[in-house]
């Protein structure tokens, strides 16, 4: 399914077989696109921040990114133009924004966790060919854990 080669800083990886997932930057992947790598600019903030970017060869890239919230936080993203639409993941209520842009496209996937206070948004970009499915990238976020 996925490389370990080239990808993350070995010291960012741990395999738990177990559990049929990989943890980079403190995030846990039970699925990872076929043809996709974790690139080594990912960063964790301990439990509080993470984010993981995942490139194929053509120049796609997803963004995974788990940000804890307070009362005080905004949480901005760029969904002008798009369409929108409600998914659950994982028993939350979701919404998926998709934007063509004639040769490029975006998908951006975002849910609350209320109860741990975390948001979660997962981006899909670039160009239209050979793109990220929504339902590839709704099956990524059913097997995230954070």
């Amino acid at each position: 399914m996925f490389s370990l080669n080239g990808g993350a800083n070995s010291s960012d990886i741990v395999e738990d077989h177990k559990n049929h997932k990989s943890i980079y930057y403190d995030l846990g992947f039970e699925w990872i696109p076929e043809g996709y790598e974790v690139g080594d600019n990912g960063w964790a903030d301990g439990k509080k921040n993470r984010l993981v970017c995942i490139y194929d060869q053509e120049g796609h890239r997803i963004d995974v990114n788990v940000v804890q919230y307070s009362e005080k936080t905004i949480h901005k993203f760029d969904s002008e133009e798009s369409r929108k639409s409600n998914v659950e993941i994982q028993g939350y209520s979701a919404t998926l924004y998709e934007k063509d842009l004639d040769s490029v496209y975006s998908q951006t996937l975002v849910w609350l966790d209320e109860e741990n206070h975390y948001i979660i948004q997962i981006t899909s970009t670039g160009e239209a060919k050979n793109a990220l499915t929504s339902d590839q990238l709704v099956m990524l976020a059913e097997g995230l854990r954070w």
